[in-house]
């Protein structure tokens, strides 16, 4: 979702490339429901484990996205473990400066049946993120008056941009542009946006 945010909102490129890796599972299988996908063990009287590979191509910051809900995980690059963490919910961490040629590992041992399951590996662009940030700053919202039911202010448009409200979308909101009405729509699983006119308003 940031990715498509920032692509969107700046015309920015990927600020986080998933990396492929291989996966091994022990005692366990899948199951989805609720669009969510949970682990089951197969023998109970053993423990569910799962292994994930990924081999480094390049060098850059990577950042570990954890959806296990229960468990333990240790992570190693190369023979070094990098950390060893209790999970108690779904999370991210910043894994540091990887080099090229590096396997990293990443192991859980899973606590409970019918935890939410998996684990994504990302490429980090501080770069791009920056860049966009930059470009984000440039156009926001100068807000002239603001209560708990109206917000009033001057923008700056530019050609496609993207005009994005932190504010979680509702169908009671409205926006008008120059005095006419605009269309707001819901972004980013839950948020509000609009397209509007180039030009001030």
């Amino acid at each position: 979702a940031q990715n498509a945010f920032f692509r969107d909102a700046a015309g920015a490129s990927d600020i986080y490339t998933l990396v492929q890796g291989r996966t091994k599972k022990d005692n366990l299988y899948l199951s989805s429901w609720d669009g969510n996908i949970y682990c089951n063990r197969h023998d109970a009287s053993k423990p569910m484990t799962v292994e994930y590979t990924f081999n480094i191509k390049q060098a850059g910051e990577y950042m570990l996205s954890n959806l296990f809900g229960t468990g333990e995980m240790t992570v190693t690059a190369g023979n070094e473990v990098i950390f060893r963490k209790s999970l108690y919910y779904p999370s991210v961490w910043s894994l540091g400066e990887l080099q090229p040629n590096t396997k990293l590992t990443v192991s859980v041992d899973i606590y409970s049946q019918n935890t939410t399951y998996g684990v994504e590996l990302y490429l980090f662009d501080g770069e791009a993120l920056g860049s966009a940030v930059e470009d984000l700053s440039k156009g926001g919202l100068e807000i002239d008056r603001m209560s708990s039911e109206r917000i009033e202010g001057r923008v700056n448009v530019g050609e496609n941009d993207l005009f994005f409200l932190s504010i979680p979308y509702d169908e009671g909101w409205r926006l008008k542009a120059n005095g006419k009405n605009v269309e707001l729509f819901e972004i980013y699983g839950g948020l509000t946006a609009a397209r509007l006119p180039k030009g001030e308003g």
